[in-house]
């Protein structure tokens, strides 16, 4: 190899390394980890980790490394090829070691992934021979499927390692978690709330419909004192349904014997009542390794589908411009 090859391999094996770093450290500072993911610490949690800032410019990062490896395939050989890729993830790697606590738990992705771009060059060689219609475009696009394939093989893998040792934990966690919400005491009054109103709602309707019908009115024409008694009775009994106060106390004495139902031994107790009724939930609990790998990986699948695809094409049809504006550069004018 001459001087002028060796700085080819240099200039790729840094573009490279700078969008896998990016992708990296943006990833790294949303905080991303297994737990965040599954809900473990809170639906709340999940939701700070996926959209946030860093989180989004990782998203806008990532296939570009992809789109860079298939282009590359157009400008160095085979061999050149797995020199910039290893060099590049090795010093990725050890940087990663060193900066990246939250992505050391990601090492089987890390190890996918790389897989990925390896397999990607191979590919990528052979459709650029193949396709004549858009070839840097479509490369790209179908480097990007073959990456989410073998990075969501990868997940899965990573999730069900981290998940098994601590299942039984991790289960736990969940159904108190669960059964927390519901003793919640927001939760627990706006319930009290609702059954209050839908309650006293129906008391005075049928009360109403008793007081202004016909047949009552007639009553109050009788001059029998049982009957007026009657009258009297139902009239006041009418107020005070229909009064505000009667309302406040309902609610009062609902929200109480909500609170009593809602104790965490009552629905602890009915919650292994429903897992003892419905075998599916116990099924889910002793695989919820696999549960959780599946979650995670269709996750990134989903991510992948709708964002890194359509990311990836877009950046390899304005690196296949880039790529053809060179070649004219480069040849002979005539």
């Amino acid at each position: 190899m001459e001087k002028d090859d060796y700085i080819r391999l240099g200039v790729g094996a840094f573009v490279l390394f700078i969008t896998m770093l990016l992708w990296s450290f943006f990833l790294n500072s949303s905080g991303v980890s297994f737990r965040a993911l599954l809900g473990l610490d809170g639906f709340s949690r999940s939701l700070d980790v996926l959209l946030n800032l860093n989180f989004f410019l990782f998203v806008i990062f990532f296939p570009m490394t992809i789109a860079l490896v298939s282009t590359f395939t157009k400008i160095f050989d085979r061999k050149e090829m797995y020199i910039i890729i290893v060099s590049s993830f090795v010093l990725l790697g050890l940087i990663s070691l060193l900066l990246f606590s939250n992505l050391l738990n990601f090492w089987v992705i890390g190890i996918a992934f790389f897989a990925s771009l390896i397999i990607v060059a191979e590919t990528s060689f052979i459709k650029f021979n193949e396709m004549k219609n858009l070839p840097f475009l479509r490369v790209s696009l179908g480097a990007i499927s073959q990456v989410n394939f073998f990075v969501s093989i990868g997940i899965f893998i990573s999730t069900a390692l981290f998940v098994l040792p601590v299942q039984s934990e991790l289960v736990t966690d969940l159904e108190e978690q669960a059964i927390s919400s519901m003793i919640n005491e927001d939760f627990s009054s706006g319930l009290s709330e609702t059954a209050s109103v839908v309650f006293v709602e129906g008391q005075r309707q049928t009360v109403n419909v008793l007081i202004n019908s016909p047949q009552f009115t007639v009553l109050g024409t009788k001059e029998d004192p049982d009957v007026q008694s009657f009258v009297l009775l139902s009239t006041s009994l009418a107020e005070q349904i229909n009064s505000p106060e009667y309302l406040k106390l309902i609610q009062e004495q609902t929200a109480e014997e909500t609170q009593a139902s809602l104790s965490q031994d009552k629905l602890q107790a009915s919650f292994d009542k429903i897992k003892k009724d419905i075998p599916l939930i116990a099924f889910f609990e002793d695989f919820f390794w696999i549960l959780s790998g599946l979650i995670i990986a269709s996750l990134y699948m989903l991510i992948g589908n709708f964002f890194f695809k359509p990311l990836g094409a877009i950046y390899g049809f304005l690196l296949g411009l880039f790529v053809q504006y060179l070649e004219k550069q480069e040849a002979p004018q005539i």
